[in-house]
């Protein structure tokens, strides 16, 4: 299974995504390529990943790495272009399709192609190295005093002198 193409709105408005309402919803997109990025390398795979738009005349793509952002048609869905990109799609047995959208589900099945829900795959996601580290890292328990560092006087000493001289003394 080499190419993953993805439902860009189903996957980063799923539960189980969770992407920070805080963020703009370009800083959401952003991430999740980011991350799609890493994952695709890591994976060894293309992906493309759809999302709709209402921003530019025609369809508009671009490449970043092994992912390829395409944004449909000012009037289109994504869905659409999931559904053309399956018919189009020369080896169906080395593809998937990542949406929980029922029609595009039933269209990727209907010719042959592995169907993993957006739920799924946010966990597949989420069981890279890189989230497994940040997860390690929030998981840390809160640390005490001004910068919350737990570290003994001769560390300090040490760390002051490598930034201040550049080579600190053993």
């Amino acid at each position: 299974m080499n190419k993953i193409i993805i439902d860009g709105y189903n996957l980063l408005k799923s539960r189980a995504f969770a992407a920070s309402s805080e963020m703009s919803l370009e800083a959401q997109r952003d991430h999740l390529i980011r991350l799609l990025r890493g994952y695709a390398a890591r994976q060894r795979r293309k992906i493309t990943i759809a999302f709709d738009n209402a921003l530019f005349p025609g369809q508009h793509t671009h490449q970043e790495g092994r992912v390829k952002v395409v944004f449909s048609r000012a009037g289109q869905e994504a869905d659409e272009v999931i559904k053309r990109f399956i018919r189009k799609e020369k080896d169906k047995k080395g593809l998937i399709v990542v949406s929980s959208d029922r029609e595009i589900q039933f269209t990727a099945r209907d010719h042959g192609v592995k169907v993993i829900s957006s739920e799924e795959f946010s966990g597949q996601i989420k069981q890279s190295p890189i989230a497994k580290k940040r997860k390690r890292q929030s998981d840390l328990p809160a640390a005490s005093g001004k910068y919350g560092a737990n570290i003994s006087e001769k560390e300090v000493q040490y760390w002051k002198k490598l930034f201040e001289e550049g080579k600190p003394d053993d």
